[in-house]
């Protein structure tokens, strides 16, 4: 004799449904990576009937909603089907429906484990955990699809595989071509500016990103108040009787006026 589930009626369809989970990650995490603690619900099958949300001995029929087919078709974005909601996806109905899974083949059961995420996951990214989704015959899961989905940082924006910031560097700073600290996803790290470097200039930090780079965009502030002694100064640069075409002084001169 056939058991129930080489008669075709698997509770979820005649295929495996993956199970989709997102995971709501931090920059810093997504970077970093590590194992992470997530809780979800999956379907597992009925045990007091086995699979099938009918009682023992009940008389099954096909399901009119669907004609057997255990989905319907749909016209909504990219789904072009979906479970029949009549049968449970089953393909047909009982005189009589299993009372603890209400005549739906599956109950619900509640998941808590830790995953271990890579290093430098980005926005949206999908990792595949098999065997971790939902049951679809006895003993046999789904693949578990944890989908990343990363927080707003108060510093960090991110841009495809790019994380970018913006840093504000003094006048002097950036004409002299100073070392900075600049914040990346794994702590400060210092920087060596261009001599003469101009407000908006770009820096790339090669794979500090989250699969790419990171981008620092820096912003030359010119004071809105000096003193006399520093007037005078910036005054004795512009009486300077030199070429201003192509000099370090006359790049100074720029960020100012």
């Amino acid at each position: 004799l056939k058991s129930l589930f080489d008669l075709d009626l698997d509770p979820l369809g005649k295929k495996p449904q993956d199970l989709h989970v997102p995971l709501i990650l931090g920059l810093e995490e997504a970077f970093l990576g590590g194992e992470f603690k997530l809780e979800y619900e999956r379907k597992k099958i009925c045990e007091h009937c086995l699979g099938t949300g009918a009682e023992k001995g009940a008389k099954k029929f096909t399901c009119t909603y669907c004609f057997g087919a255990g989905e319907i078709e749909v016209n909504r974005g990219n789904v072009k089907n979906k479970e029949c909601p009549k049968c449970n996806g089953r393909g047909f109905l009982s005189s009589r429906g299993c009372i603890p899974c209400r005549a739906r083949g599956v109950v619900f059961q509640k998941v808590k484990r830790k995953f271990r995420i890579p290093p430098r996951v980005h926005h949206q990214q999908i990792i595949t955990f098999p065997n971790q989704g939902h049951e679809f015959n006895k003993g046999d899961y789904s693949h578990l699809q944890i989908t990343i989905e990363l927080k707003p940082h108060s510093r960090f924006f991110f841009d495809g595989l790019d994380i970018i910031c913006e840093i504000k560097v003094s006048m002097v700073q950036a004409a002299l071509g100073s070392e900075v600290k600049v914040p990346t996803l794994s702590g400060i790290k210092k920087v060596r500016l261009p001599k003469g470097m101009q407000s908006g200039y770009v820096m790339n930090l090669k794979k500090m990103g989250l699969g790419g780079d990171q981008l620092i965009r820096f912003q030359v502030s010119t004071p809105h108040a000096m003193t006399d002694r520093q007037q005078r100064i910036l005054e004795n640069l512009e009486s300077e009787k030199i070429d201003k075409s192509n000099t370090f002084w006359s790049k100074v001169k720029k960020w100012i006026w």
